[in-house]
C-alpha cells in the first residue's frame, strides 16, 4: 500500500511539473497577445524558466507585452507594431538601443531581460511653389503633424497675370490643407490676360480691319478704321478717339467703341 502512494505522488509531481512548463505556452494561446504576469519560477532539472518584460509606449504595440515566462534555452519572439500616424521611434534590450526594428527575436534565453518600444507622431512637410509670373504668400514649406492642418496660403499673380491651378487640381489660389496624412509638394500655374476690343460701326458706316481683337495684357491690337459710307464721313469713337482710323496700345482692360457718322452737308452760294 505505500509503495502505490509513493508511486502516485510521483506521478502527480511529474504532471505539476509539466503543467507549469506549458503554463505560459497555453496561457499565451488563450489570451492572444494579453500580459501572461508570472515570476520567474526554478523547477527541477531544465525546467527553469525566464521572465522577459515587454513595455510599450503611447503610439504603438508590442506583442506579447507585460511579464512574458520563457524557458531555459528557448527563443522568445517579439513584434512591434506602430498606430496609424505614427512610426517606430527606438526599441530597448535592457535598456540598450537596437534601432527601430519591427520586431526582435530572443534566442537561446538563460536570465531576464526587458524589452521595451518607443514611438513617434509622424509629421509632414506641405510646400507650395509659384510657377512663372506669379508668388506665394503665406508660409512655404510648413511642417504639419499627423491629421493636423496647415496654414491658409495664396497664390498671387503678377500684375497682368491669373491664377490658373495647383498642380494637384486644388481649385481656388487660397487654400489651407486639412487632415494631413502625407507630405505635398504642389505648384501654382498662371497665365497671362487677355482682352477683347469690339469696334462697331453706327448708322451710315462700316468697320475695315479685325472686330473683335482678342489682346494679351500691354500688349498692342491691330488697325482698324470706321469707314463712312458715300455721302457721309466719321464723327467719332465712343471713347473720344481722335481719328477714323486706330490702334490700341498698351491694351490693359477690354474696350468696346463704336463709331459715329453724320451726312456730309454742302453750302450753295447763290
Amino acid at each position: 500500500m505505500r509503495e502505490v502512494l509513493v508511486n502516485g505522488w510521483r506521478r502527480l509531481s511529474v504532471l505539476l511539473i509539466a503543467l507549469l512548463v506549458l503554463a505560459p505556452s497555453v496561457a499565451g494561446v488563450l489570451a492572444g497577445s494579453s500580459a501572461v504576469s508570472q515570476a520567474a519560477v526554478v523547477l527541477t532539472g531544465d525546467g527553469t524558466t525566464h521572465t522577459i518584460s515587454a513595455s510599450a509606449g503611447e503610439g504603438g504595440s508590442i506583442s506579447p507585452d507585460g511579464a512574458v515566462s520563457v524557458i531555459d534555452g528557448d527563443n522568445q519572439t517579439f513584434t512591434i507594431t506602430a498606430d496609424t500616424g505614427y512610426s517606430i521611434a527606438d526599441v530597448f534590450v535592457d535598456g540598450v538601443s537596437v534601432g527601430a526594428v519591427g520586431s526582435y527575436t530572443f534566442t537561446n534565453v538563460t536570465t531576464d531581460f526587458t524589452i521595451s518600444a518607443s514611438f513617434a507622431l509622424n509629421s509632414y512637410t506641405l510646400t507650395y511653389t509659384a510657377g512663372p509670373n506669379g508668388t506665394i504668400s503665406g508660409t512655404t514649406p510648413q511642417t504639419v503633424n499627423h491629421d493636423a492642418d496647415g496654414t491658409l496660403v495664396t497664390a498671387v499673380p503678377n500684375t497682368g497675370y491669373h491664377f490658373v491651378s495647383w498642380s494637384d487640381g486644388y481649385p481656388t489660389a487660397a487654400r489651407t490643407d486639412l487632415n494631413v496624412i502625407a507630405s505635398k509638394s504642389v505648384t501654382a500655374s498662371f497665365a497671362i490676360d487677355s482682352y477683347t476690343l469690339t469696334y462697331t460701326a453706327g448708322a451710315d458706316g462700316s468697320i475695315s480691319g479685325t472686330t473683335p481683337q482678342t489682346v494679351n495684357h500691354d500688349a498692342d491690337g491691330t488697325l482698324v478704321t470706321a469707314v463712312p459710307n458715300t455721302g457721309y464721313h466719321f464723327v467719332s469713337w465712343s471713347d473720344g478717339y481722335p481719328t477714323a482710323a486706330r490702334t490700341d496700345l498698351n491694351v490693359i482692360a477690354s474696350k468696346s467703341v463704336t463709331a459715329s457718322f453724320a451726312i456730309d452737308t454742302f453750302t450753295i452760294t447763290p
